[in-house]
């Protein structure tokens, strides 16, 4: 198992709300390592679609686009090193061990049996399926039409085709990594609401865009015993 975890913010400073959520990764991984990626480490990279990172601007809207240049380098991230990406507006409930072991890729359903979740993935380094999401990436975001949202040039409804039906990808049903929908963002902020779940993701883009409070971690006033992790 790849035991570390990458996060990236660039940009700004990291905020502190965020370096908060952060720190519950490490917290409950304490034998992983962790690596936060500045564009000076991002510029390390070999990412065959560096044009379109660079280009961000002028390929998706003004708002989205460093979601669209995290969105680009994390596969590359994952292909050359391996381990958990986590978007900085996850936080981990419990360690996430577990629904890893004996598995070379693992994701989880944003929405159950449609669209598949990108802000937390587990994969070996130089994973098949790794390599397939780039080379999509790289032959169809060219050709799309500019101004088009993330979600659907490197998000799910790109990558949901692709990996839902890989016999060498594991999904994990909703409840796990993704308790709280896109358009219901506020509901993430009392983790007691999620007994089942390892992973919350915040949504502080779509906060933003709503003009909500930031994403507001509460520890649980009890911790709940994990769930039997569904085969």
């Amino acid at each position: 198992m790849s035991r570390i975890i990458h996060q990236l913010w660039i940009g700004s400073p990291f905020p502190d709300h965020l370096a908060r959520l952060a720190q519950t990764w490490r917290d409950h991984h304490p034998g992983w390592d962790y690596r936060l990626w500045d564009q000076a480490a991002i510029d390390t990279l070999d990412m065959p679609y560096r044009g379109l990172y660079d280009d961000a601007a002028n390929i998706v809207p003004d708002d989205a686009v460093h979601q669209f240049r995290a969105d680009l380098a994390r596969w590359v991230i994952l292909r050359d090193h391996g381990g958990i990406w986590a978007d900085t507006d996850t936080w981990a409930l419990r360690p996430v061990d577990d629904l890893l072991t004996g598995h070379s890729m693992v994701l989880g359903w944003e929405i159950q049996d449609r669209w598949v979740g990108v802000s937390t993935i587990y994969a070996e380094p130089d994973h098949p399926a790794t390599h397939a999401v780039i080379e999509h990436i790289a032959t169809t975001v060219p050709a799309a039409r500019p101004g088009t949202r993330p979600n659907k040039l490197t998000g799910p409804k790109a990558i949901s085709p692709l990996l839902r039906k890989r016999k060498d990808v594991r999904l994990l049903p909703e409840r796990y990594w993704y308790p709280v929908r896109w358009n219901n963002p506020t509901a993430a902020d009392d983790p007691n609401q999620h007994p089942d779940s390892y992973v919350v993701h915040g949504w502080q883009h779509q906060r933003d865009l709503k003009g909500l409070p930031p994403c507001g971690f509460k520890a649980p006033s009890k911790t709940a015993p994990a769930p039997t992790p569904a085969p």
